[in-house]
C-alpha cells in the first residue's frame, strides 16, 4: 500500500504522533467518527494511499461546507490527514476492501505502520450490538477496548473502560478432532480483563471477540506476531469498539469520538481538546428527513 505524500506535507516524521485508523465495520461508525474529527478540528491533507485491494472511489469533499465545495476539492478511497491539535495522523477510508483481499490489505496497513513508527495506533471499529452477552448487556456499557500492549492495557483500564489484552488464536486442531472441539478456544482475545468498573465483563473465561470489525482481528494478529519475534518493533495497537446496528449511526459516532478524546487526553495530558463537535455535511444526504424525537 504505497503512501503518496502531498507536494508539501505539513508533517513527514510520524514517530511522535498517534495514528487514528478506522476499520470498515458495522454502521461505518469508525468512518463517521473520523468525519467528525475532520469537521471539528483544523486539518491538512498530507497524502493518500494507492492500494489495489480497495475499490476505486472518488467524490466531492464530504466534510466541506457549501463555500468550500466551490473550490472543487475531490476525495478518493483512502486519504491521510494531519490534525495538529490532536498530535495525530488520521486516515479516512471511504471505499470497502475487495472480497478476499482483507488479509493482503491488513498486511499492507501493518507494514506502513511499522515503517512510519507511530507512537500509538488507535483503531476505530464497531461490532454487532446483538452479539453482546448477558454480562455486557447488564453492564450498560456499549463499547469495549482491546490492545496488544500490557502497559497500554493498564492505561486504558485507568479510564474504567472494559478492556482486554489481545492474544493470538490457538493453532487449528488436527482434522480428526471432533467439529465440536474445533469450535472451542478460538477467540483471539485473552481472558484477562483489567476493567475495574465492570467486574462482570472479566468473569467470562473467554471475552467476546468483536464481530463485524473489518480488518480488526487480522491487524491485531499481525501486531501480536511481530511483538513475540521482534522486541524492537512497535507493538502499540489499541482499539475502541462500539456496539452498533446498521442504520443511522451518528449517535454511535459521537460516542466513539468522545471515547477517543478521553483516550488521547490520557495518552497526552498536554492536549487541549474542545468539547463541541459537529457532524459533517455529507451525513444529511443519508436520509430524506430527520426522524422526529
Amino acid at each position: 500500500m504505497p503512501f503518496v505524500p502531498s507536494a508539501s506535507p505539513a508533517v513527514s516524521d510520524f514517530c511522535k504522533l498517534n495514528l487514528i485508523l478506522p476499520a470498515v465495520s458495522v454502521g461505518n461508525v469508525g468512518q463517521l467518527c473520523v468525519d467528525l474529527l475532520l469537521s471539528s478540528f483544523p486539518h491538512q491533507r498530507i497524502g493518500y494511499f494507492y492500494d489495489v485491494n480497495i475499490f476505486p472511489f472518488a467524490c466531492a469533499d464530504p466534510v466541506a461546507t457549501k463555500k468550500k465545495q466551490l473550490e472543487g476539492k475531490l476525495s478518493i478511497a483512502i486519504e491521510v490527514f494531519y490534525i495538529e491539535k490532536l498530535k495525530s495522523v488520521v486516515v479516512q477510508q471511504r471505499s470497502p476492501v475487495a472480497p478476499g483481499r482483507n488479509q493482503a490489505f491488513s498486511k499492507n496497513v501493518f507494514e506502513w505502520i511499522q515503517t512510519a513508527k507511530f507512537q500509538n495506533v488507535i483503531l476505530l471499529t464497531s461490532s454487532y450490538a446483538y452479539k453482546r452477552e448477558d454480562a455486557q448487556l447488564s453492564s450498560g456499557i456499549p463499547f469495549v477496548s482491546y490492545t496488544t500492549n500490557d502497559d497500554l492495557l493498564q492505561l486504558i483500564s485507568s479510564l474504567s473502560w472494559p478492556s482486554y489484552r489481545f492474544v493470538a488464536p490457538s493453532p487449528p486442531p488436527p482434522s480428526n478432532i471432533s467439529p465440536l472441539l474445533e469450535e472451542m478456544d478460538q477467540s483471539p482475545i485473552s481472558s484477562s480483563s483489567s476493567s475495574s468498573s465492570s467486574p462482570s465483563l472479566s468473569s467470562p473465561s473467554s471475552p467476546p471477540t468483536p464481530i463485524g470489525g473489518g480488518i480488526t482481528k487480522k491487524l491485531f494478529s499481525l501486531f501480536d506476531s511481530i511483538s513475540s519475534n521482534e522486541k524492537d518493533s512497535n507493538n502499540n495497537l489499541m482499539s475502541i469498539v462500539v456496539y452498533a446496528s446498521e442504520g443511522d449511526n451518528q449517535e454511535d459516532a459521537f460516542l466513539q469520538v468522545s471515547l477517543l478524546m478521553q483516550l488521547l487526553s490520557k495518552l497526552d495530558s498536554s492536549l487541549e481538546l474542545p468539547t463541541n463537535k459537529k457532524m459533517e455535511s455529507s451525513s444529511e444526504l443519508g436520509y430524506c428527513f430527520r426522524p422526529s424525537s
